[in-house]
């Protein structure tokens, strides 16, 4: 009957390291690659921006997806005034 029951370390998660640090796969999706076609149709649909507007913001807030939607906001807001 023991044989059945796994031990309680194995259900314990792992020690070592900082576990307030973002994995590897944390960071790659909170960036923009923007060689990938499917990623850039996406942001551009989802923000509503043209391919030259995603250019420009960018080029201008590097490839993090957060800073993208918040200088796509300010440059929105900034065109309907």
């Amino acid at each position: 009957m023991t044989g059945n029951l796994l031990p309680v370390v194995a259900a314990l998660p792992p020690t070592g390291g900082n576990q307030n640090e973002p994995t590897q796969a944390d960071v790659l999706s909170q960036t923009l690659d923007l060689r990938d076609r499917v990623q850039v149709k996406i942001i551009r649909k989802r923000l509503k921006l043209s391919p030259d507007e995603l250019s420009t913001i960018a080029q201008k807030a590097g490839n993090s997806i957060a800073a993208i939607s918040k200088d796509a906001a300010i440059s929105l807001s900034s065109q309907q005034k």
